[in-house]
């Protein structure tokens, strides 16, 4: 059914989204000053009017700064880009959980267990995905499993990250399924 929501209530919950999300907020505002001072132009004067939305547009779109992710891991953007180096920031440092959940947590688990595997897409949608004997599926997904409890305990974040293994011949099959 249709939901109606007044101007001033979209305008309130948009300042309550962010005042529940200040420090979030606060972080990209530390990402952009992060960017400006590596970027590596003469960037004084673009750096004010970047604050002035009427010079603004005027600023050269491949103005070329980099950030660190959530890993450390430096990122290229361009000034045509900055404004979403926050989402880049949070994305990056997903996906580089990710591969190392695949290369530092799992990789020895299967080796212990003397399986062969090749690494088919290490890192699509926040999946990973690997090819084994079908023998060993089973005993690949409990693997998986503890693999994603080792990350946890080497990321070491208040978030606990998890995910279910799937077993499947095609793509079709292996995606999670839906709650």
């Amino acid at each position: 059914d249709n939901v109606e929501i007044s101007y001033e209530e979209v305008k309130e919950l948009h300042a309550t989204y962010w005042g529940l999300f200040d420090r979030l907020k606060k972080y990209g505002y530390e990402l952009g000053d992060q960017w400006w001072d590596t970027a590596y132009q003469d960037t004084a004067k673009y750096r004010e009017w970047d604050r002035d939305w009427n010079r603004r547009k005027l600023i050269p779109q491949n103005i070329g700064g980099y950030v660190l992710n959530g890993l450390g891991r430096p990122m290229c953007v361009t000034y045509g880009y900055k404004k979403d180096v926050l989402s880049r920031v949070l994305q990056s440092t997903g996906h580089d959980i990710l591969v190392k959940y695949v290369v530092k947590c799992l990789e020895p688990l299967l080796e212990r267990e003397g399986i062969e595997w090749y690494p088919l897409i290490v890192d699509l949608h926040d999946a990973s995905t690997i090819e084994v004997r079908e023998d060993q599926a089973e005993r690949v997904a409990e693997l998986f499993t503890e693999a994603m409890a080792d990350l946890n305990r080497v990321i070491g974040g208040r978030i606990r990250l998890g995910g279910t293994p799937t077993i499947g011949i095609n793509m079709t099959e292996c995606k999670e399924p839906e709650s």
